[in-house]
């Protein structure tokens, strides 16, 4: 009996592994793969840029039935986003973001899976269903408040003359100007409709999550916050009373002072020669502006008699020829109506006639008050300015290192000018 037994466990045996060969050699598996392997193999095959296989492999990953519905729509996310990203199968990745939406709407990437599905409709030149989906997900355009009519509609969003008028009156004034005839409110409006359009259609493309775009945002909302509190702590915090307005027009009187100037003409000729005798004849009854206008080499200024324009006592410059510090200064010297000796100028020679002349001139404070004040105010903004620095530097332990700066900026100079 003990053998008959004996005997009948080796058959079982020999069975088994007669079994297990033939396993082996028709290719079968001994055991299912792990659910984690399968993952792990579709992330290297999509790190690979080996994407339909990737999704092959991740869609065998989610017949495991162990795998709990955040999970699943976590896959199903990243096979719309290759489908989406990399493929640019825009059907595809529009399928399995709805698949999520329906299946698992109650998971956290839900809300990321919608978002998706705007790039997607926008893809497949499907503006309005991308604009309805985007309305669903965002606030970015509540409907305008307003009353009198409604000039134009963005889908269901009414935009109201209410609206366009109070957008054009608060633009600078130069441009407002331009916008006051019903012909000019409507280009407006289109420029305002084609500004809103291409705004809508860059949050479809998700623009506005791009990496270069989000940089610049940053560094707007970065400068757009810096202002108000430089306007909160700077600007805000300065006053100019009338006496600091007095005191400072009294103490920089020169700021304020109007130069010395001249009213002149000239009459360019070719050589001293020529210049010394038609001097002559001026001194001898020849009117300078008929002179001028049949003499002069001048084609610009001929015609008007040679008006050049006024030259000032703080300025070297002749009008229409240049600086020349030293002729301003002896026509400065001369009286009105006064013909100047030849001068030369760049291989010319000139005859210059004051036409009249201005004294300097301090306008009364009356005249000048909001221009006094804005110098007072500049002045005292730059104080605050300062000071402001000065406290956030040694309230936040800011160190400068001008040394490495400064070497670093002569370093990078010589190198630039070594031949």
């Amino acid at each position: 009996m003990k053998h008959a037994a004996l005997n009948l466990l080796i058959l079982i045996l020999v069975i088994l592994g007669i079994t297990m060969q033939f396993f082996v050699l028709t290719g079968q598996p001994s055991a299912p793969v792990p659910a984690e392997k399968m993952r792990q193999l579709a992330a290297k095959l999509e790190s690979e840029e080996l994407y339909p296989q990737a999704i092959a492999i991740y869609r065998e990953y989610l017949a495991h039935p162990a795998l709990n519905a955040e999970l699943r729509a976590n896959i199903l996310y990243r096979i719309g986003t290759i489908y989406l990203e990399k493929t640019q199968e825009y059907q595809n990745a529009l399928a399995t973001f709805i698949q999520i939406s329906d299946l698992y709407p109650e998971t956290k990437i839900a809300i990321e899976a919608d978002k998706k599905k705007v790039p997607c409709y926008e893809q497949l030149k499907r503006g309005f269903d991308a604009q309805k989906k985007l309305k669903q997900l965002t606030d970015l355009h509540p409907d305008e408040t307003g009353t009198g009519p409604i000039v134009a509609t963005i889908g269901d969003r009414k935009i109201y003359l209410e609206t366009v008028e109070r957008e054009i009156a608060q633009l600078p004034e130069v441009y407002r100007t331009q916008f006051q005839t019903p012909q000019q409110k409507l280009e407006f409006l289109k420029s305002k409709l084609f500004n809103d359009l291409l705004y809508d259609m860059a949050l479809r493309k998700d623009y506005q999550n791009n990496p270069d775009v989000r940089k610049q945002m940053q560094e707007f909302e970065k400068n757009l916050l810096a202002t108000r509190v430089y306007t909160e702590e700077v600007r805000n915090a300065i006053s100019v009373s009338p006496s600091d307005v007095e005191l400072y027009y009294k103490a920089n009187p020169q700021e304020f002072t109007t130069p010395a100037s001249a009213q002149i003409a000239h009459i360019q000729l070719k050589t001293l020669e020529e210049a010394q005798a038609l001097r002559q004849e001026i001194e001898q009854g020849l009117a300078f502006e008929e002179a001028a206008k049949t003499r002069s080499l001048d084609a610009r200024t001929k015609d008007q008699g040679g008006v050049l324009g006024r030259i000032y006592a703080s300025n070297d410059t002749l009008p229409g020829i240049g600086p020349d510090e030293k002729t301003v200064a002896a026509l400065m010297a001369l009286e009105a109506r006064e013909i100047s000796p030849p001068v030369e100028h760049q291989g010319r020679y000139h005859l210059f006639k004051i036409l009249e002349k201005s004294a300097a001139h301090l306008p009364p404070l009356q005249e000048i008050q909001a221009q006094v004040e804005q110098r007072v105010r500049r002045m005292k903004e730059e104080e605050k300015r300062m000071e402001l620095t000065q406290r956030l530097l040694e309230a936040e332990h800011v160190k400068i290192y001008e040394q490495a700066l400064f070497a670093h900026t002569v370093n990078e100079a010589t190198a630039t000018s070594t031949p």
